[in-house]
Order: C-alpha cells, then sequence, then structure tokens
C-alpha cells in the first residue's frame, strides 16, 4: 500500500491528538488553524482518484463534505468531546463516498471514524469517572517514576504530561486497524503496541530529562531569571521550558511504528448486504447511548426543599473587610467583605457564626469553612459530618502552602472523604490559566466559557483517594510547586518555577464527593469568593450554591454515573458485534449522530449571564459583550471602577452577554469603549432602560468611536477629531484628570449638561433620557484603574470625584 493511501490515517489522528489537547498548551485558535489545515491535507489526499475519470466527483463530494464538516468543528470549539466527534463524523462520511472507486481508502476512513468515536468515549471516560481517572493517574505517576529514574533524572509525570493518553490514542488507531484487515496477525500487533510503548519511554526517559539539560545553558547565554515558563534576559525572551509543548514530538515520534504497522495491510471492504435486520442493532446501539447519555448530564433533581440559608464559619485566616473610603490601591478590597451581598443578590440568606451547634444548624442548607486555621472540635466535625449524611452540603475553601495554618485544619476536617490538601501552589506554566483548563459541561460549569469566568489563581492542589471525590476541574497544564516551609515571609511558597521531581499537569483544583444523601465540594482555591473576583465571577458562584442546594441539575450520583457509562458500554458492543461498522459507513455516521446529538441535547444550556435575583444593594451592570477595552486587572482593569463603587454601596456585575433583564435591574450600567457594534435591539433595550430611570455611563475617544457612531448619532453626540490627550486637573471644570481626552461635539445642546470641560472643550456630559440620561465621556481610559487607583497608589481628585459622582446618582428609583 502507498504512502498516499494511509497517509489519513495519520494525519486524522494527529488532529485528534491536537483536539483533545494532547500536544501541550497551543492556544485555542492555533490549534483549531492546525486542524483546519491537517484536515484539508487529508481531503486533497482524498479526492486524488485512482482514475482520472472520478475525479472530478470525488473533489465535489470531499468539498460538499469537507465545508460543512470545517464549519461544525469550529462551531463546537467550545467541547473538546464533540470536536472528537466531528471528526468521526467527516471520516465516516468521507468512506461512503470513497470506497466506490477507492476500497482502500474507504476502509481507512471507516477505521478512522471508529477510531474517533471510541477516542471520544475514552475521553468521556476519563473526564467523568473518578475511578478511572485516578486509576490512570496513579499508573502514569508511577510509571514515570520508575522509567525517569533510569535518565537519573526523576520525573512525576501525570498522564498528559507522560504522554500515557497519546500512547491510548495510538493504542485505540491500531487495534481498530487491526480489526479492519482481513489477514490479521496477532504478532504484528504486538509488535506495533510494543513500538508505542517503547516510543512513550523514550520520551520519558530521553526526550523530557534533555529538555531540562538545556537550563545549562542560560548561563552561556547570560540569561538571569525565569519564571513559569519563561526566561528573560534584557529584550530576550522565549519559552525555553514548557515541557507541556514536548508532546507534540511524541504524537510525531509514534509516526514511526504505524507506519510500518499499516503500510502492509489488506483492509475489509464495504458490505453490500442491504438487509433491513443490519438496521436493528444500529437502532438499539444509538437508542442505549441517548439513554446513557441521559443519566449522565441531566441528573434528576431531588425534589426536596431547597433551603436558601448558609451558615459561614467564622475561624479562619479570613476577614470581612470591604472597599471603604480611605483606603486605596489593589490590596484595599478586603477578602470576603462582599460576599454575602453578592449571595443576597442570588436569593439566599447569610449567616455568619464561629461556632456549630444543632440550633446553629436549622433550616441551613449549606455550611461554608474557608481557611479553617484552627481545627474544628470533635463535636463540630461530627456535626459537620452528620449535616452532610442527613442531606446537607459542605462547601470547603483552602489556598495554597497552608498559608495562616489551615492546612492540618482542613484535612482533619476532610478526612472522611479521603481529600487533602497539598503542601504546594496549584501553579500554571505561561499565560497565566489560559487554555489550561479541562472544563467540563454540566455540574458547577453552567455559562462558563473559560478561566476568566471562573477566577481561579494560585491555590493549593488536591490529593484524592481512590475510589474518593471526583475531580471537577483539573489543570492539564499546571504543576504542582513544592511549598517551602522556611519561607514564612511569602506564605511558604516554593520557586515558582517548574523543577523536575514535582508533579507535572493533571492538578486538581476543585473536587467533589456525594456522602449519604449530601454533597461535598472543596475548592483548592478562594479567589473565586473574593471581593476583587466577584463582578466576574458571580455566575460561577451562583453555579456553586445553586447545586450545592439542589436547586439546579448538575449533582450526579454514583450510581446514576454508573448506570449512564453501562449503558454506553453496552451500545458499543452493539455496535461492534452486530452492527459491523467496520464493513458498513452508514452505522457509524447513525451512531455518531446519536452521541454527538444526546451530549449536545443534554448539556448545551442559555449561555446568557443570569440576572441577580433580588437586590441587597443598588447593582450595576458592566457590559463585556462588545469587545470592550478592559482588562480585570492591571493599568488597563477595571477593579478600580468596582472599588469605587462597592465603596459608594454598590454592587457591580460584568456581563459577557447582554442580558435585559439584569439591565433592568441595574440602577447604573456602564459601557466602556466598545468595539463591537451594537445591535438594533441592543441599541432600543439601553434607550429603554434610560427612559425608565436608568443611568448610562458610555466611555470613548474618537480613534475607537466607529462602535459607538450609532448610538452616538441617536442621541446627537459625535467627536471631534482632535486629540487633547492627558487632561491634568488643573486643566479640567470638575477638577478630575483625564487620560486620553477628545472634544465632544453636540448637535443640539438642549437636556445637555456639560459636567466636565478640558482647556474649554466639553470631554464630559449628560443628556436626559426620560426618566433617566446618559453620560456620555470622550475619553477611553477615563475609567481605567491607571486613572483612579494603582497597586500602590491612587490618583486623589479621580477618587474623589467618581465618589461625588455615584452619590450624586438617584438610585431609589431602579
Amino acid at each position: 500500500m502507498r504512502l498516499k493511501t494511509w497517509s489519513p490515517v495519520y494525519l486524522l489522528l494527529f488532529t485528534n491528538g491536537l483536539i483533545a489537547k494532547l500536544a501541550g498548551p497551543i492556544s485555542s485558535g492555533l490549534t483549531n488553524f492546525m486542524v483546519v489545515i491537517l484536515l484539508f491535507i487529508s481531503f486533497v489526499i482524498l479526492i486524488e482518484g485512482e482514475r482520472r475519470k472520478y475525479l472530478r466527483r470525488n473533489a465535489l463530494m470531499a468539498l460538499l463534505l469537507f465545508v460543512p464538516g470545517i464549519a461544525l468543528f469550529l462551531l463546537t470549539s467550545g467541547s473538546v468531546f464533540l470536536q472528537i466527534l466531528t471528526v468521526a463524523l467527516i471520516c465516516a462520511g468521507a468512506s461512503k463516498f470513497v470506497e466506490i472507486d477507492s476500497p482502500d481508502k474507504g476502509s481507512l476512513y471507516r477505521v478512522l471514524a471508529l477510531s474517533s468515536f471510541l477516542f471520544s468515549l475514552l475521553y468521556l471516560i476519563t473526564s467523568f469517572n473518578p475511578g478511572f481517572w485516578f486509576g490512570l493517574q496513579l499508573a502514569s505517576t508511577k510509571l514515570s517514576v520508575f522509567v525517569s529514574e533510569l535518565s537519573g533524572q526523576r520525573s512525576l509525570l501525570s498522564s498528559t504530561a507522560s504522554g500515557l493518553q497519546v500512547s491510548l490514542l495510538f493504542l485505540i488507531f491500531g487495534a481498530c486497524i487491526f480489526a479492519a484487515t482481513e489477514d490479521r496477525s496477532w504478532k504484528k500487533l504486538m509488535y506495533y503496541f510494543s513500538g508505542v510503548v517503547l516510543c512513550n519511554v523514550f520520551f520519558v526517559v530521553v526526550v523530557h530529562p534533555l529538555a531540562f539539560r538545556l537550563y545549562d545553558l542560560r548561563m552561556l547565554l547570560g540569561i538571569s531569571t525565569m519564571h513559569s515558563g519563561h526566561v528573560h534576559t534584557g529584550n530576550l525572551r522565549f519559552a525555553d521550558i514548557n515541557p507541556m509543548n514536548l508532546l507534540v514530538f511524541l504524537l510525531l515520534l509514534q509516526a514511526v511504528p504505524l507506519f510500518f504497522f499499516v503500510k502492509e495491510q489488506n483492509f475489509l471492504v464495504a458490505s453490500k448486504n442491504k438487509s433491513g435486520k443490519k438496521w436493528l442493532p444500529v437502532i438499539v446501539s444509538a437508542m442505549f447511548i441517548v439513554f446513557g447519555m441521559n443519566l449522565l448530564f441531566t441528573p434528576a433533581n431531588s425534589g426536596a426543599d431547597v433551603k436558601k440559608n448558609i451558615l459561614i464559619y467564622d475561624r479562619g485566616y479570613l476577614n470581612w473587610q470591604k472597599p471603604v473610603h480611605g483606603n486605596y490601591g489593589l490590596r484595599s478590597g478586603g477578602m470576603f467583605g462582599m460576599l454575602p451581598a453578592y449571595l443576597e443578590t442570588m436569593g439566599y440568606n447569610v449567616h455568619i457564626d464561629s461556632t456549630l451547634i444543632d440550633e446553629s444548624l436549622t433550616d441551613i442548607g449549606v455550611i461554608v469553612v474557608i481557611n479553617l486555621s484552627n481545627k474544628m472540635s470533635a463535636a463540630e466535625k461530627h456535626l459537620t459530618q452528620k449535616f452532610v449524611k442527613d442531606g446537607g452540603a459542605l462547601l470547603v475553601l483552602g489556598d495554597h502552602t497552608g498559608l495562616g495554618g489551615i492546612r492540618e485544619p482542613l484535612n482533619d476536617l476532610l478526612d472522611f472523604i479521603g481529600v487533602e490538601f497539598r503542601f504546594d501552589s496549584a501553579h500554571y506554566l505561561k499565560d497565566k490559566w489560559r487554555d489550561a483548563f479541562n472544563i467540563l459541561p454540566g455540574n458547577l460549569f453552567y455559562q462558563v466559557k473559560d478561566e476568566n469566568d471562573l477566577g481561579i489563581s494560585v491555590g493549593a492542589s488536591l490529593d484524592l483517594s481512590p475510589g474518593g471525590a471526583m475531580p471537577l476541574l483539573v489543570a492539564k497544564y499546571g504543576f504542582s510547586d513544592w511549598g517551602n516551609a522556611h519561607n514564612r515571609e511569602s506564605a511558604f511558597l516554593g520557586d515558582r518555577f517548574y523543577n523536575p521531581g514535582e508533579l507535572l499537569g493533571d492538578i486538581v483544583l476543585i473536587a467533589a464527593k456525594q456522602f449519604g444523601k449530601g454533597k461535598v465540594l472543596i475548592f483548592g482555591d478562594t479567589s473565586s469568593f473574593q471581593n476583587g473576583e466577584l463582578m466576574q465571577t458571580f455566575p460561577f458562584v451562583q453555579n456553586v450554591f445553586n447545586t450545592l442546594t439542589g436547586s439546579m441539575p448538575g449533582w450526579m450520583s454514583p450510581s446514576r454515573r454508573l448506570a449512564g457509562f453501562s449503558l454506553l458500554l453496552i451500545s458499543l458492543i452493539i455496535l461492534l458485534r452486530f452492527a459491523n461498522p467496520m464493513r458498513n459507513s452508514v452505522s457509524m455516521l447513525l451512531v455518531t449522530v446519536a452521541l454527538a446529538g444526546a451530549y449536545a441535547f443534554f448539556t448545551w444550556q442559555t449561555t446568557h449571564r443570569s440576572p441577580p435575583a433580588k437586590r441587597a444593594m443598588p447593582l450595576v451592570y458592566i457590559d463585556s459583550a462588545h469587545l470592550n477595552r478592559f482588562t480585570h486587572y492591571g493599568e488597563e482593569g477595571i477593579w478600580a471602577l468596582s472599588y469605587n463603587l462597592m465603596r459608594s454601596d454598590y454592587l457591580p456585575f460584568i456581563f459577557e452577554e447582554f442580558t435585559v433583564e439584569a439591565l433592568k435591574q441595574s440602577a447604573l450600567a456602564f459601557v466602556v469603549s466598545p468595539a463591537k457594534q451594537f445591535a438594533a435591539g441592543e441599541i432600543a433595550a439601553l434607550t429603554d432602560y434610560m427612559h425608565e430611570g436608568g443611568t448610562l455611563i458610555w466611555t470613548v475617544g474618537y480613534e475607537e468611536k466607529s462602535a459607538s457612531t450609532e448610538m452616538l448619532d441617536k442621541f446627537g453626540f459625535d467627536l471631534d477629531n482632535r486629540p487633547l490627550g492627558p487632561i491634568p486637573a488643573s486643566e479640567t471644570s470638575s477638577g478630575a484628570k483625564f487620560y486620553e481626552a477628545w472634544p465632544i461635539l453636540l448637535q443640539s445642546a438642549a437636556s445637555v449638561d456639560t459636567l466636565s470641560s478640558g482647556w474649554g472643550y466639553p470631554v464630559m456630559v449628560s443628556k436626559q433620557v426620560g426618566k433617566g440620561k446618559l453620560i456620555l465621556i470622550a475619553d477611553s481610559g477615563f475609567l481605567l484603574s491607571e486613572n483612579i487607583e494603582q497597586d500602590e497608589g491612587f490618583t486623589k481628585v479621580n477618587v474623589e470625584f467618581l465618589s461625588d459622582f455615584f452619590k450624586s446618582q438617584n438610585t431609589n428609583n431602579k
């Protein structure tokens, strides 16, 4: 068999490796680009007809399959599972029409379809079966220690970091190729499996340690420092050691045994049997898939009374401070003082108590323990366990390296479910946690798109015991940075570099365990619940408490999980034994569609932000749905704006999708320098919002006004192309300092007040709109942290200006 005939196998296999994030922390955009290119190459190979007269027909059919397939692939980019199944669908479709004039190619694409289908099931089992996940990690760490010692450098590698999951992918493909051949040779199969294993051993023993030998070159290059996988020296910046990127080499290396295994195979031809009896096992298999996915992803709600009362156990390394006037800077915001107010907007009643007694737990739905600094008494610990066993929920929040003496008390509390906080910090390798998480559908992650919605920073990793808790959030690309018991001044943090011997990859950040009738949820980090993050993470935090109180689906009991996986296994047995997928392309198409459709139907939820349930304080709507020019932290962040709102007794919320329901409940709404145009319906909603009494604050400069033009025109505003630049407070009528101002042009001065002018030009105006108003600030950076508060200081005139401005707004009519 010629190279051009079998090469689609490796191209599509490599594609699956990229999709499943087995090849290193490549960004999502780059991954999608590479996968599209690889699929295109495979289809170029596909349309090369054995006979010229079939070339045009094959090219047209490939195009009809390729274009919708790529579109579907890109549309499902938020789900690894669906993207793998998309590849399976493309391959099953390809096999159907190429088998007519090229049986070998048809057989190869059927192999690819079945292999991708099986690999998607492996991904599903690894993600949602704690026993299988734990066994895979245990095998990988033990084997990596044993094998790596051959090189003299001890490595502790997870199943992702060691390449074990890459090898499983290749083994699945090898097994399917073996099953699809006419003259099956067990000897060749064993040679192939041995080759895959030896490649993996070579990777752990040679490639991985060799990369770290490059550390020795940094002295020759004059490199002085290295942090989180990056080396810095003057203007020199390059990714010297990001060990997860080495996995690309393993994917390429394992092409060698694959080549020798595939090149001489004779594949089975397509079945010509059109008997209706062949459809029965396909239909039955699809039905079992649908029922199994239903059990896995739509857990039944208990129907019990939802207890909306939360008790926070106030005996830990924490404080309840809030942002207050007179205390400024990034560290002025306190820790958990705003959490009760945010929880109250979600419909919960919060009680803070330093003791646990039977009376205090009456009508309580959730006990929250944060950074427990002293062990609970035996009575309190027993009461907590009984509370959970009887149907209550326990939320435990901890942090890195046992700071404040929290590690032993927390581990003592959690010993009944087999979860421990490690003496470490769960650390990212580069670019913080970008594209590092394996975010699963369902459970806590409704409406969660990426790491920004989670608010996870650097906390502790969790150590799970066999048969214990289920990992809910895993950092595939992270490492366990050992703590330093002598580094008391810096909270016992380690060096924050990856060092060989530290656990690399698949770090558990959130875990859960069902105990009796109740639930225990453990976070290795507290950041998501702290004042500075809540305006961004409130939908996630709401999911946490809704899941714990049972007021939303998303908690999967072990029995339902077992039943769901059993049905999927039965469907697979029926498919392989009776539906003959190696000869019947249609059977693969149907079961793949059933699996993808069931997954999409049972897991896709509404993506808009849930509006607050009630108002504990005046609410503030901050738009983040229009490519707005701000980040969360840093000089171009809006943390300073949020702190100033909190000091004036407002409760800010960031919405990444335009949400009319939440807008209507807000006293103030901010649109900060949008780069994406507003739809007509969105402009109408903002207009109605102001007519009903809302105040809309809109900041934009001339250089970015294109996305704001329709809104400006509607209310008679424009910006002059006359850059005023930074305007000092002494040159403005309001006494506020501007960052990069532009003059505002008015079509009519009716109902318009100038709130601030700079050098004689209006730069901040207010226009009455119905009962409310539109406030336009012709300065894209006016509300950014650099212009208000900095990490260690603040701009006094702007802090005072915002304080007076917020107080002047009438919030009683919203």
